[in-house]
C-alpha cells in the first residue's frame, strides 16, 4: 500500500463561511467523503484506524473530505444547518477541487439521512446532477 503524507488542509468560502477540506490518493475517479454527524480533518490522521482507512481510499480514488459548518477546521455557526447550506458547502468544495462528478461517500447509514420535505428537492436534484455511476470496487 502506498503511503499518503498527511494532506495540508485548505478553505473555500461558503457563503461567508469558511469550509475546511482536503484533497489526496492516487486514483482517476473522485470520491467526495460525506462527514458523518461529528468531523475533524486534522484529528482524524492521528486516529490510527482512521487514517488507515483515508489511506486505503486514496490506493483507488482522489479522495475529497472536508468538516462540516460548524465542526472541525470550519468556521462556527449558531443554531442548526439547512440541506440547502448543506449543499452549497458541498458545492464550493467541488468546486475549489475542480471536481465535476465525484462518487459519494458517507459513514451515515440510509435510514438516518435527512430527507427533504419535498421528494424532489434540492439534495435529490443535486445528486442527480452531480454524480456518476461508479462501478470500482475496493478490495
Amino acid at each position: 500500500m502506498l503511503a499518503i503524507d498527511r494532506p495540508e488542509t485548505q478553505y473555500v468560502l461558503s457563503g461567508d463561511l469558511s469550509i475546511a477540506y482536503q484533497v489526496f490518493g492516487h486514483g482517476d475517479c473522485d470520491l467526495l467523503y460525506v462527514p458523518g454527524i461529528i468531523s475533524h480533518l486534522e484529528l482524524m490522521w492521528e486516529d490510527a484506524d482512521s487514517s488507515a482507512f483515508l489511506t486505503a481510499l486514496a490506493q483507488h480514488f482522489r479522495v475529497i473530505i472536508f468538516d462540516k459548518r460548524g465542526q472541525g477546521m470550519s468556521d462556527r455557526i449558531e443554531g442548526a444547518t439547512t440541506l440547502e447550506e448543506r449543499i452549497d458547502d458541498l458545492r464550493a468544495v467541488m468546486e475549489a477541487v475542480d471536481s465535476q462528478s465525484p462518487c459519494f461517500a458517507s459513514p451515515v447509514p440510509p435510514w438516518n439521512r435527512p430527507m427533504p420535505s419535498n421528494p424532489n428537492g434540492a439534495f435529490r436534484t443535486f445528486l442527480g446532477h452531480s454524480t456518476k455511476k461508479s462501478t470500482k470496487r475496493l478490495r
